[in-house]
């Protein structure tokens, strides 16, 4: 891996792994920045030696010279170091841990049930939909899924952001109101036209 990086090459940026991190997030990163930036195989090696620090920049200083081969090895040996700090894969029936705290928006529900979905990488519409039904809190938009069901979470998506747009417009119909109200000229303010006696009162000729 002698390979010199060119002098034009922009190094990728990414986080530095520590030694805690979960080695496969840190790869996944790396390779993807890797690909943007079309590196080859020998400086994939040189470039991911700029994301070490702390005990992994002291863990890869004590590899022997010359025993890494190919970055697919190097990737390999950094797996098997840090693989303790691997994060647990998260399982499908955790979608029903997530729920609609107290203060929560709607948005901000289907937001924090969109990002696990993610994670998960599940497509299993039934259980997804049963899973953010059974997290709403009871309400306007829980009454209008019962009576409207979705059959597909995308569905289920478009009828809260109907919801959210509809709960939107009434905020701002009911602020426009109560602007309304406040600039409304108060009687008590009200003058009368002057009449021309009253104009021409105070004028002196000389």
């Amino acid at each position: 891996m002698d390979e010199p990086v060119a002098a034009h090459y922009i190094t990728p940026k990414i986080a530095l792994f520590t030694g805690i991190e979960d080695p496969e997030n840190h790869l996944t990163t790396f390779n993807a920045k890797m690909i943007i930036s079309k590196g080859t195989d020998a400086i994939r090696c040189n470039m991911f030696i700029f994301t070490f620090t702390g005990t992994t920049l002291q863990w890869f200083s004590g590899i022997p010279d010359g025993q890494i081969t190919s970055y697919s090895q190097f990737s390999r040996m950094f797996r098997e170091q840090f693989f303790v700090n691997k994060v647990k894969p998260l399982r499908l029936y955790g979608l029903f841990g997530v729920r609609q705290r107290e203060g929560d928006s709607l948005k901000d529900y289907l937001n924090r049930f969109n990002a696990l979905i993610v994670r998960l990488q599940t497509h299993n519409e039934e259980m997804m939909i049963t899973a953010f039904e059974q997290g709403i809190a009871a309400g306007p938009f829980n009454d209008s899924l019962i009576k409207n069901p979705a059959e597909t979470f995308s569905e289920v998506r478009e009828q809260v952001v109907a919801h959210i747009e509809t709960e939107e417009a009434m905020v701002k119909k009911n602020d426009n109101s109560h602007l309304r109200k406040a600039v409304k000229p108060n009687p008590c303010d009200s003058t009368k036209p002057r009449s021309r006696r009253e104009r021409t009162r105070g004028t002196y000729h000389m």
